[in-house]
């Protein structure tokens, strides 16, 4: 999993992904992903056999490559222990709340609940759910990729910068309304001058003179 996840090879992350986005638009067929894991698998086993029948690999190759494969998945098996073993620990010391050992944190969490759950129904009445798992998995596979990192690097501090300006110039315009309405209501009892320029509408034709249309 970890070596499709960090991209180690390519041709296998990408035919994970185009799986993954295959059974997110079509759900139906997790029916059949049984029968397609077997006969991948029976497929794969065969190749392997008939391979082996040609290709004869030295037992000291052989030993090097499945000790180096061991020692990524003995690493790999010990972190996941770690992460397990805190996140086990971090759930039991949150679960407490459940309890009512604080009654304010409790009646707050039982009310987000309620609200998030129906949140939850109403987001899944408008977006399918198999949207939402594809929306996830697509940043599961991309987060280790260097275009998603440096995406994750630039684009929150623009946004947020345009977020700024566009605050600063809606205060502004809002300033300067609050300001205006002010003079206008201290110059409501006083009389104003309008000038108003009146122009009309005539133009010269040869032979007919000024008229008043066009």
């Amino acid at each position: 999993i970890i070596s499709v996840l960090t991209w180690e090879v390519p041709s296998r992350t990408l035919t994970a992904l185009v799986a993954y986005i295959t059974l997110c638009l079509y759900p139906a067929l997790l029916c059949v992903l049984p029968q397609m894991v077997m006969i991948s698998l029976i497929v794969h086993n065969y190749y392997n056999r008939t391979k082996s029948r040609y290709v004869k690999k030295s037992p000291s190759s052989l030993y090097k490559h499945d000790a180096k494969k061991y020692a990524q998945n003995l690493h790999f098996l010990q972190n996941s222990m770690g992460d397990y073993a805190a996140l086990y620990l971090k759930v039991r010391k949150d679960a407490e709340v459940l309890a009512w050992s604080d009654e304010a944190r409790t009646l707050q969490l039982l009310k987000l609940c309620v609200g998030s759950m129906f949140g939850t129904l109403l987001v899944l009445r408008w977006v399918p759910f198999n949207y939402i798992a594809l929306s996830g998995g697509l940043v599961l596979f991309f987060q280790n990729t260097a275009f998603y990192q440096a995406l994750c690097a630039t684009v929150p501090s623009a946004v947020a910068a345009t977020m700024r300006s566009t605050l600063d110039d809606v205060r502004d315009a809002l300033a300067r309304a609050h300001a205006a309405a002010q003079a206008g209501g201290s110059n409501a009892g006083q009389a104003t001058d309008i000038v108003v320029s009146l122009y009309e509408n005539q133009r010269w034709w040869a032979g007919l003179g000024w008229l008043p249309h066009l």
